[in-house]
């Protein structure tokens, strides 16, 4: 992962499996963990997790779901960036952050 760009953090994670994969590294979620773009966030059916973007972005993702974060960048100065999120099962609730929305 030391090749992938950050994304943001993890702020909550309930339950007992939430794991993120970037290639063909795979690892635990917890608290405060490093998100990167290219990675995929997996929960199992008792677990959930919110992810923190650098643009102050919450991404909660629901119990059941797998999410890869395709595309995350951010410029701070200019407050414009871009996400892009795929959804291969599951539900998520996206809250923007500071990037200006026209952007995303």
């Amino acid at each position: 992962m030391a090749d992938a760009t950050k994304a943001g953090t993890a702020s909550t994670v309930k339950g007992g499996s939430v794991t993120g994969v970037v290639g063909a590294d795979s690892q635990v979620i917890i608290v405060g963990k490093d998100i990167f773009a290219d990675e995929v966030v997996n929960t199992d059916a008792s677990s959930s997790t919110e992810l923190m973007f650098l643009d102050q972005t919450n991404l909660t993702i629901t119990p059941g779901s797998s999410v890869k974060i395709d595309k995350f960048v951010f410029d701070p100065n200019a407050k414009k960036g871009a996400v892009v999120f795929n959804v291969a099962r599951g539900s998520l609730r996206f809250v923007t952050g500071s990037q200006d929305p026209t952007s995303l």
